[in-house]
């Protein structure tokens, strides 16, 4: 059994050539500010599972800023919009895929972005290799730190792992970091549509 602290120095030296700066905060969790990636900062939290130790992985990607008016507006519009990973069993195999969940949206443009991630083949190589627990992508309002009156509209990357101290360890931990920004790019691109009906 390994410390809190032993985690992240851990996890930090595994993707330290991808991070500009981090802090971590009194209940162990971690925000790093990334070099190059196609999210904003990555936050990362700990849950004993028993023996074992999940990881949980939170990116956020800002795909527009809007004034809470307008934001009102499109929530209106588009309602929840919520995916999620399944893995679906053909005869021997199970393959990843993604779907919406049960409260989402149905509108065409969600269907849109859901067929993006659903075509790309090196995506899911990724995600095979990682095995996530869980991966749920939710589009969410944020509140901007710099104005109180405009919203962040963001693409918020919920990812569960349980990681063990193996020599794969630093691997496993770089392709999560891998799948988060290759989420991040595919959804930022397949949000134009999205962001027209805010104009």
């Amino acid at each position: 059994m390994f410390s809190q602290e032993e985690n992240v120095k851990l996890l930090i030296s595994s993707i330290k050539d991808k991070i500009e700066s981090w802090k971590r905060f009194a209940d162990g969790s971690i925000v790093i500010k990334p070099k190059k990636a196609s999210f904003d900062e990555l936050c990362v939290s700990f849950r004993k599972i028993f023996l074992d130790t999940e990881y949980i992985f939170v990116s956020n990607k800002t795909v527009a800023r809007i004034s809470k008016t307008k934001y009102s507006r499109l929530d209106e519009e588009i309602g929840n919009v919520s995916l999620e990973l399944k893995w679906v069993r053909k005869l021997f195999l199970k393959k990843p895929i993604f779907a919406k969940s049960d409260d989402s949206s149905n509108l065409q443009i969600v269907d849109a972005i859901l067929n993006s991630l659903n075509s790309e083949k090196e995506l899911f190589e990724k995600i095979r290799k990682c095995s996530p627990e869980n991966l749920n992508i939710n589009l969410v309002p944020l509140t901007s730190p710099n104005n109180p009156k405009s919203i962040n509209l963001s693409w918020v990357i919920s990812l569960n792992k349980i990681l063990y101290r193996q020599v794969s360890y630093p691997r496993k931990i770089r392709t999560i970091f891998d799948v988060l920004d290759s989420l991040s790019k595919i959804l930022g691109e397949a949000s134009i549509q999205l962001i027209k009906l805010i104009k």
